[in-house]
């Protein structure tokens, strides 16, 4: 009975939120207003790595906690979290 229960929450509730998830990291690249300027918005990718641990490192006044690799291995498991930028006078 126990099995047969998982089985029921796991397709009827589980995919569910699962699928909840998934829908939530859907993001796509826009640009927007803020303040009069103008900038690109966007999700962070492998490319942005020198750029986000500049700025993580300028932000923590050089007591840098999460590692290169760290920020690395965030930015590859896209399936639960992402990084935003926001850059002044990109073009797409």
């Amino acid at each position: 009975m126990w099995s047969t229960f998982k089985e029921w929450y796991r397709k009827n509730v589980n995919d569910r939120l699962e699928n909840k998830i998934d829908n939530a990291l859907v993001f796509k690249n826009r640009q927007v207003e803020i303040c009069g300027n103008h900038y690109f918005l966007g999700k962070g990718t492998l490319t942005d790595l020198p750029d986000i641990v500049k700025v993580s490192r300028a932000a923590g006044r050089g007591r840098f906690k999460w590692s290169r690799k760290r920020f690395q291995l965030g930015l590859r498991n896209d399936h639960d979290r992402f990084y935003f930028i926001l850059r002044y006078h990109d073009d797409w």
